[in-house]
């Protein structure tokens, strides 16, 4: 095998540049990729791109094969004719030398709605039937994480491991219930994980999820054979820091 010297560079998805307060899967990840090609830069490294936990660490993701809506490109909705270009004119004035988490994690959330709404309303067959295929070919790990994301939203965000004894043990009656209880929540999420997976340019990144877990995280809870999910539900609940 020949061996060949490569260049590469580490910068995360959230560093790129963008008008809307943080850099997302849209055009300007596109132009990225086209200057590191130009240049004959072969390796682009990112970090873990699921949900961000607490800190808004890339390395606390809530989940292993969810996307973070965070990164989800407003532009890329548009076009889509999910948002108009009101929506994307009136956004809040951002902090274009860092990143306010907190605030553009609002504003992300209230657009997302919105595209969800037109989306109920005006979707074409053929887009619908594009995203009831998503949800038909990743109901193996989305559902569960819809669900996670309705009980944190419930229990008032608190993790997994403080949320009520037939919850942490998975009670699929008290589940069901809350499904139903926060159907609008759980719809909405697997919503937001439709369009994150829906960007061409997701394919650069495939190779990256299912790299970083932490016990909060939603495949802790879920799976009854996770090791780290079984030392924390014999110490005290997982209440004990590893």
């Amino acid at each position: 095998m020949e061996n060949k010297r490569n260049s590469g560079v580490l910068l995360h998805i959230s560093s790129l540049p963008s008008e809307f307060g943080i850099g997302d899967l849209g055009i300007d990840a596109y132009q990225f990729v086209e200057n590191l090609a130009i240049h004959g830069i072969k390796i682009w490294q990112i970090l873990p791109l699921g949900p961000n936990g607490p800190g808004n660490s890339p390395y606390q993701a809530y989940s292993a094969y969810a996307g973070d809506p965070i990164l989800i490109s407003p532009q890329k909705l548009e076009e889509w004719g999910l948002l108009t270009p009101t929506d994307l004119k009136n956004r809040p004035t951002f902090d274009g030398s860092k990143v306010d988490f907190e605030s553009i994690a609002v504003w992300k959330y209230n657009i997302n709605r919105k595209a969800w709404q037109t989306f109920i309303l005006t979707a074409t067959e053929s887009f619908k039937i594009e995203y009831n295929s998503f949800l038909k070919e990743h109901d193996w790990w989305l559902s569960g994480y819809a669900l996670y994301v309705a009980c944190k939203v419930k229990f008032d965000g608190k993790c997994w491991n403080e949320w009520p004894q037939n919850i942490v043990e998975l009670d699929t009656d008290e589940l069901e219930n809350i499904k139903w209880e926060l159907n609008s929540e759980y719809e909405f999420e697997r919503f937001q994980q439709f369009l994150f997976f829906s960007f061409p340019s997701f394919q650069l990144f495939h190779a990256v999820f299912e790299l970083e877990t932490v016990h909060r995280c939603c495949e802790c809870w879920q799976d009854r054979f996770c090791v780290i999910n079984r030392a924390f539900l014999r110490s005290n609940r997982g209440k004990k820091v590893f």
